[in-house]
């Protein structure tokens, strides 16, 4: 096949990387993101995790291994820290290109290629997700896993290739080392295909899904070995500690929680990884029976600050170079995360439960990821102060679920015709 020919087949493709990195280099461009030198406490734990693992040969208490690896691959050529965050650049970069053109075949079955192509140009279009990947943090990384275990799925229900399946569930199983937040995510995934996974346990087909299993063994036998529990991270205990709960006896005291000024994560940070996971279980345990109603306060106001915040990113760049214009542009920019965040996760936090309500008239990799974005909202009840970095993932679905229901919006207008008219029967 010709390069001519290869360029027209995929057309859509190319222009939507080249759009991409167009985009990438504006945002670079207006926000001076290669000249900034300010490195979030996240990223450093993640420095530190791919330093642990590939220089000292030990884990890390909230970074799992898998994550560690794919930011630390510098370390295994001879890198010093600067090459590890100037490859993480890249690595996210290149996370972010490939999920907007998995986004472009997961949207083509619903609105053709060409309207397909315009819709995940808008994922560019979203300044939260594009600026993070100048660093080293992992939400590029997993935002491409759970949108790469939703287009496996949507593989799988269109071929009935099993292999699909299996590699959607190795995905999202070993996106636990990436953020373990996708957890309980996996492990639905794994009980409902549970059925089909049984009859070929025994095949060399669940390879893929037991390589999952074998580096989730490695990262909870390590944490058991190095620190004293069997656990995928400790990170679960300090974000329910530092943020929910804290909030919580903030709430009940009549105090307004900060998070730069917060004596409980002081303390719990002299704690060693497992007396943290037991202090955080224990005031859980003490808080629910105690301080309830204020624990259900600090849960909706923590979800209210996650879905009304921008991107930090943005709104923490500095203007290095002096140019005229600078903080209009950035504060431009902050405020249309700002807006983004609110409209899109409320819209498509709707949609999804829509979706959900009525699964059995959707695509199935639909229902998916409608799963995916109601579960993700829901835990972000346990963490704050963020800005928009817990809906960061969920920007393709939001995407990917407006353009279902445009598609199939004659369908629910029927349905809501046909439920009037039959009560108006009764």
């Amino acid at each position: 096949m010709s390069i001519k020919e290869l360029a027209s087949r995929y057309r859509y493709p190319l222009l939507l990387l080249l759009a991409g990195v167009v985009v990438l280099v504006l945002y670079n461009r207006l926000l001076q993101l290669d000249q900034q030198t300010f490195l979030y406490p996240d990223a450093g734990n993640y420095l530190e995790a791919s330093r642990n693992l590939f220089v000292y040969h030990r884990g890390h208490p909230y970074r799992p291994i898998l994550v560690a690896f794919l930011n630390g691959l510098p370390y295994l050529f001879g890198g010093d820290d600067a090459a590890v965050l100037e490859w993480s650049l890249w690595l996210n970069a290149g996370c972010w290109l490939a999920t907007a053109l998995l986004l472009l075949l997961q949207l083509r079955p619903i609105l053709g290629e060409k309207r397909a192509f315009w819709c995940a140009c808008c994922f560019f279009m979203l300044p939260g997700s594009a600026v993070l990947t100048f660093h080293l943090l992992a939400e590029s990384i997993f935002t491409l896993c759970l949108v790469g275990f939703v287009g496996l799925v949507q593989s799988y229900k269109a071929s009935g290739n099993l292999r699909h399946l299996i590699w959607s569930l190795a995905l999202v199983t070993a996106s636990m080392l990436v953020k373990p937040a996708s957890m309980f995510l996996a492990i639905a995934a794994l009980l409902w295909f549970t059925p089909t996974l049984w009859k070929l346990w025994r095949r060399r087909i669940l390879w893929p899904l037991y390589g999952s299993f074998f580096l989730i063994g490695m990262q909870v036998g390590g944490l058991r070995y190095e620190f004293g529990n069997y656990t995928i991270s400790y990170i679960d205990a300090v974000t329910l500690h530092n943020y929910l709960l804290s909030r919580a006896v903030c709430e009940a005291e009549g105090k307004t929680y900060s998070q730069e000024h917060n004596p409980r994560a002081e303390y719990l940070f002299s704690l060693p990884p497992k007396q943290q996971k037991e202090h955080a279980a224990n005031d859980l345990k003490d808080q629910l029976q105690h301080h309830f109603p204020y624990v259900v306060k600090a849960y909706v106001g923590n979800l209210s600050n996650n879905t009304s915040h921008g991107a930090y990113a943005v709104k923490d760049c500095q203007n290095e170079r002096h140019s005229p214009g600078f903080g209009s542009c950035r504060d431009a920019l902050y405020a249309v995360s700002i807006w983004q965040n609110r409209v899109l996760t409320v819209v498509g936090s709707v949609v999804s439960l829509l979706v959900l309500v009525r699964w059995r008239r959707f695509p199935f990799y639909v229902v998916v990821a409608a799963f995916v974005v109601v579960y993700t909202v829901a835990l972000s009840g346990i963490s704050c102060g963020q800005g928009d970095r817990f809906m960061v993932p969920l920007y393709p679905f939001y995407l990917l679920l407006l353009a279902t229901i445009w598609k199939y919006r004659r369908l629910i207008r029927f349905s809501v015709r046909l439920r009037k008219a039959s009560r108006s029967h009764i």
